[in-house]
This record gives structure tokens, C-alpha cells and sequence, in this order.
């Protein structure tokens, strides 16, 4: 089972990357959606904990994908990078991304 969700999360993110070498948006479009970032957890981590300490930060719980152990959380809009850097610093949180947009099938 543990392997079946390393093998998800491993395509989840080349789909991403192989998305972003391909990307023809302009640097004044944002790649990514605003107001948004999402964390994965350490292991052995509960998701309360993590759940408990976001909204310390007085930032918002949106979202838990359990399966993946990512969470989406929304920071104020224009502190994106500023949030994904704090977050990052946090001993719970395993990795923090902006939330990238990508197209499926090249569709725009």
C-alpha cells in the first residue's frame, strides 16, 4: 500500500515538472492560483497536529488529501512565496509548493 502511494505521488510530481518545462505562459501571468499553497506532512505526523499549527498561523485548513498526505492551505493572496517559505521552516510539513496551474491536453 505504501508503495502504491509513493508510486502516485512520484508520477504526481513528474506530471507537474514535465507541465512546467512546457510552460508558455507569460512571467507577468501567474502560474499559479492565488491565495493557495500545499503542503505534504512528515511521516508518522497526524494530520491534527499539522491542522492545529496552520491555524496558530491564523492561516486556513482547505483541504486533506489522506491518501496522498498533502493538505491545501490558504494564505492571504499576494503571500504566497512569503508563506510557502515560513511553512517550509516547519518541523511537521515535509515539502511546501505554490498551487501551479497546468493545462490537461494542452487546452488553455
Amino acid at each position: 500500500m505504501k508503495s502504491s502511494k509513493s508510486f502516485l505521488l512520484l508520477i504526481f510530481i513528474l506530471f507537474l515538472l514535465s507541465n512546467a518545462c512546457n510552460s508558455t505562459s507569460s512571467e507577468s501571468e501567474l502560474d499559479y492560483v492565488p491565495g493557495e499553497v500545499i503542503i505534504s506532512l512528515e511521516e508518522g505526523v497526524q494530520e491534527t497536529a499539522v491542522k492545529q499549527r496552520i491555524e496558530e498561523l491564523q492561516l486556513e485548513w482547505e483541504k486533506y488529501y489522506e491518501n496522498l498526505r498533502f493538505a491545501l492551505i490558504g494564505v492571504p493572496v499576494g503571500e504566497e512565496k512569503l508563506w510557502a517559505k515560513k511553512l517550509a521552516e516547519e518541523p511537521m510539513i515535509r515539502s511546501v509548493e505554490l498551487n501551479r496551474k497546468f493545462n490537461v491536453l494542452g487546452s488553455r
